[in-house]
């Protein structure tokens, strides 16, 4: 044990970080780490990004976790900060806090998020958190710093549909087609377009993507038309940024049947639809 204050410095960074599945009440676990000099205790960073109460679901929470059963209470000040992909402070924090086994401190809303923050300050899509711990008072003794990393899975899949006679589809008439997924044996991605009839828009076009496994889940869906090697926005959905996050699984594209056959010349090569979906 060194005399003085004994400084640790934990960079937790988090990569694919708006794919985070974790809803309200749900946390993401750091990796454990054991500072030296904290007699051998373990800690995990723990954050919650859709908040840890209901009345938080617009911040993530923050708090530094001991889960050990070493002694009884270990008494640590620390200061977390969630850092923009610059190394700027965006939200900071100071503690003093005895931990006992498998306690946590922090804050509930310690820093509040929205789409427009977030793609400003992690345009490369990797959150870090920082943790600085210390003990003792006097000259300072620093720890090499402690680098832990999290990588949220992401796969992109890409396919085409192509619809023949597509001015002769009937209302409630499936086209379905299934994508094996690239990465993921066994599993895979099922497509299902049609058209429906209501009073309110008449030959709304629906796209539907689910997948095999429940594990996985959609976030970004972006559909294009596809005529004669061009691409032509048609529509886009994502709900990584929901504060109650919207199924996009099953959703209409902005165009109508009629709207697409009134322009036929800019949607379709002949009468045949072909969408580009990623």
């Amino acid at each position: 044990m060194h005399n003085g204050r004994q400084e640790i410095t934990i960079l937790w960074h988090i990569e694919n970080y708006s794919f985070c599945r974790k809803e309200k009440l749900e946390a993401l676990l750091s990796p454990e780490f054991k500072p030296e000099g904290l007699e051998g205790t373990s800690w995990f960073l723990c954050l919650f990004p859709k908040g840890a109460r209901d009345e938080h679901k617009s911040f993530i929470s923050l708090y530094l976790y001991r889960r050990d059963n070493g002694p009884e209470y270990v008494s640590v000040k620390f200061e977390l900060w969630v850092l923009s992909e610059d190394g700027s402070a965006l939200s900071s924090k100071e503690y003093d806090h005895s931990f006992g086994r498998c306690r946590w401190h922090g804050s509930d809303d310690f820093f509040k998020i929205d789409k427009s923050i977030y793609l400003k300050n992690f345009p490369r899509d990797v959150l870090t958190v920082r943790c600085k711990m210390w003990t003792g008072e006097g000259a300072v003794h620093r720890v090499a710093p402690i680098c832990v990393r999290t990588c949220i899975g992401v796969e992109t899949i890409s396919f085409q549909y192509e619809m023949d006679n597509f001015s002769t589809l009937k209302p409630n008439q499936k086209h379905t087609i299934r994508i094996p997924s690239p990465l993921e044996k066994d599993c895979f991605v099922t497509s299902s377009l049609y058209f429906t009839v209501d009073s309110c828009r008449d030959g709304e076009i629906m796209v539907e993507i689910t997948t095999s496994d429940s594990k996985y889940f959609l976030c970004k869906r972006r559909i294009y038309f596809l005529q004669f090697g061009c691409l032509i926005w048609c529509t886009e959905d994502d709900n990584r940024f929901d504060v109650e996050r919207k199924d996009i699984q099953k959703l209409p594209l902005s165009f109508t049947k009629l709207e697409i056959i009134n322009k036929k010349s800019e949607y379709l090569e002949g009468d045949k639809l072909i969408l580009l979906c990623e």
